[in-house]
């Protein structure tokens, strides 16, 4: 076998090494939940709550719960789970705007979840927004790309790069036409298979706001309410949290500028 595919395949495991975690985590026990999980949590405080119709309520302990188990490792469905409850509970409050915030944050964990996904169309429709998405091929394939989770996409590329592993081996040690065909087609589907994991190292440390304001809002120049205004954030338009400051908040928006905008006008969706 030639040097440089040794070298080839040498990069190959490397690649494998980067995609795979360290240390998978375990995720929360329920052992581990029983000992220092609040009692809201074990008591399913949240859930008796909003069954009682009391939302605010609901949306207080759900939100503590959230705040808990954001700092345990392995909780992914269990967030999403509450920010999907959260999301109901606000829609039952009055606020529409909000439930969308919590309904998106709820996808980034549940991206597959029927009943989430049914929600939000539902309620993006009773406030006539425009669709999410547009009807074409680049807006389908990222809401495709969408669709599976950062640990989802991990396996992909994982699989993706052993796929191209076991191609590039056949065709160092048989070599032909079939070899050849083989290598091509391995790189093919490696490439495919990485899409979903790029997306999610490109998205990097984001910390995604939304608009909740049913009109929108100004983005100003300054952190005053008399100060100029740049440009104007759609209802639901999503941009990077970049700083905070009394009641202001600073986002960079999908087109690059760097705004400020009033704190009650915009929630994080990075849980």
């Amino acid at each position: 076998m030639k040097l440089y595919k040794w070298k080839f395949l040498g990069l190959l495991a490397l690649l494998v090494c980067v995609v795979m975690p360290e240390a998978r985590a375990a995720g929360t026990t329920p052992e581990t939940l029983r000992s220092f999980a609040p009692e809201s949590i074990l008591n399913d405080v949240g859930e008796k709550a909003y069954r009682a119709g009391e939302y605010e309520r609901a949306r207080v302990t759900w939100t503590k719960d959230l705040n808990f188990l954001s700092t345990q490792p392995g909780n992914e469905a269990r967030i999403g789970q509450l920010c999907y409850n959260l999301g109901n509970a606000a829609y039952r409050d009055g606020e529409p705007m909000r439930a969308i915030a919590w309904y998106t944050a709820a996808r980034k964990h549940l991206p597959r979840d029927a009943d989430l996904l049914a929600n939000l169309k539902f309620v993006r429709g009773e406030l006539a927004l425009p669709p999410e998405h547009s009807s074409g091929i680049l807006s389908t394939l990222a809401a495709s790309l969408r669709s599976w989770t950062r640990a989802e996409s991990k396996s992909f590329a994982l699989i993706g790069v052993l796929l191209l592993a076991g191609a590039l081996l056949y065709e160092a040690l048989r070599g032909g036409t079939r070899g050849r065909t083989l290598a091509l087609l391995g790189v093919f589907l490696c490439s495919l298979l990485w899409l979903p994991f790029l997306r999610h190292c490109l998205a990097g440390d984001s910390s995604p706001h939304m608009v909740v304001a049913a009109r929108g809002t100004n983005g100003r120049s300054e952190p005053r309410p008399d100060s100029k205004t740049l440009v104007q954030l759609d209802p639901t338009e999503m941009a990077d949290h970049l700083d905070t400051w009394q009641d202001w908040t600073k986002l960079r928006t999908k087109t690059g500028e760097e705004v400020w905008v009033s704190s009650k006008k915009v929630m994080s969706i990075d849980w």
